[in-house]
């Protein structure tokens, strides 16, 4: 007789599908959260650090200094969050570590949305140490989900940032073997396509202050789901 564990366990298929919908959904919420803090707060990204780079040493190389310390902090909090998800990680029961991450992802940034949306006009009424603590805080939140799901059928993916991604999607374009090249291509299309949808919806809504309590509704719901489905299917693991 099958055990519980093989009566709950997923098809392959049904994993992959679902590991990819959880990045896709993840990478929205970064594009969104970019999209949003780049345009109303402080023109810097809270999960795309390559972006910020370029913005630190331009900063550096015009000589203002006074610019520069937005991308420094939001590259620290980044790997700030990094560090506590990997800790966090190793001291978690494996089952219960992807909607753990996410509640505490959703937590760090539960107060900013809420600050928006008393703020009609965030990057004039927030001071620089105001806005500091909520890029801050954005960006531990965004370290923090990267290390949620790392890949998919196995494809390595990233939920916070995409350059990796296009390299990827241009090396597997040029793969001979569509076999090999055809699902990776899927995978990456998926969650790079999910990440600019949630960038284009931050930025089309950008004047309303409840903006980001669509990514944390998104969050809310697949720490919820994964928690319910993790519970009843054994096998399925993030």
């Amino acid at each position: 007789m099958a055990s519980s564990e093989d009566d709950d366990a997923l098809r392959p298929g049904e994993r992959t599908r679902a590991h990819l919908a959880i990045a896709a959904a993840l990478a929205a919420v970064a594009g969104c959260v970019d999209a949003v803090f780049f345009g109303r707060i402080a023109e810097v990204f809270p999960a795309n650090q390559s972006g910020n780079a370029v913005l630190l040493g331009i900063g550096i190389g015009d000589g203002r200094a006074g610019e520069a310390w937005r991308p420094a902090v939001a590259i620290v909090g980044f790997g700030l969050g990094v560090t506590a998800a990997v800790v966090m990680r190793s001291r978690i029961r494996q089952r219960r570590r992807a909607p753990m991450l996410i509640a505490v992802e959703f937590a760090f940034l539960a107060p900013i949305a809420v600050v928006l949306v008393g703020t009609p006009r965030p990057a004039d009424e927030l001071a620089g140490g105001a806005s500091g603590i909520l890029l801050i805080a954005t960006a531990i939140s965004m370290g923090i989900q990267t290390e949620v799901i790392g890949r998919v059928a196995g494809v390595s993916v990233a939920t916070t940032y995409q350059s990796g991604a296009i390299a990827r999607i241009g090396e597997l374009a040029a793969q001979r073997n569509r076999t090999v090249a055809l699902p990776g291509l899927a995978v990456l299309g998926v969650v790079l396509g999910g990440y600019v949808t949630g960038a284009a919806l931050g930025a089309a809504t950008a004047d309303w202050g409840g903006t980001l309590l669509v990514p944390l509704a998104v969050l809310a719901l697949l720490a919820i789901t994964l928690t319910i489905v993790e519970s009843r299917s054994p096998s399925f693991v993030v």
